[in-house]
């Protein structure tokens, strides 16, 4: 019974980000990437049959198995997912927010762009060809 709950608790949750992943490549300042990625350790881990469609998916396959593989992000996404993290940094600064808030997101914020960047961008057969 556990198992099946997980199960269904995994499907429910990569559903979920698979949608809000695709709702992202529309709206502006909402992730895309973690979203899949999400999404497929979620089907990983719930239904074989839509990590396998997943990770075949033309746009989002390569990212996620280099990502799985070996913690790869290009450099077109690092540069992107920057580009949306400063965005969002420079908007809460324009919010009625506390001080202590903004100054912690913003932490926050580059703490995650500095990890992004502290990823590889390619993967080791890609650095043998060179």
């Amino acid at each position: 019974m556990k198992e099946q709950t997980q199960k269904l608790f995994f499907l429910a949750t990569g559903i979920l980000s698979l949608a809000v992943g695709i709702v992202g490549l529309f709206v502006p300042l909402l992730p895309t990437t973690c979203f899949v990625l999400l999404a497929a350790y979620c089907f990983s881990k719930s239904s074989d049959q839509l990590y396998q469609r997943l990770i075949q998916h033309p746009r989002f396959g390569h990212t996620i198995l280099s990502w799985q593989k070996y913690r790869v992000i290009q450099v077109p996404i690092k540069c992107w997912a920057s580009t949306m993290i400063s965005l969002s940094a420079l908007i809460i600064w324009f919010q009625p927010l506390s001080l202590l808030i903004k100054i912690s997101v913003s932490v926050f914020l580059l703490l995650l762009v500095l990890f992004i960047w502290s990823c590889p961008h390619k993967s080791p057969e890609e650095n043998k060809q060179f």
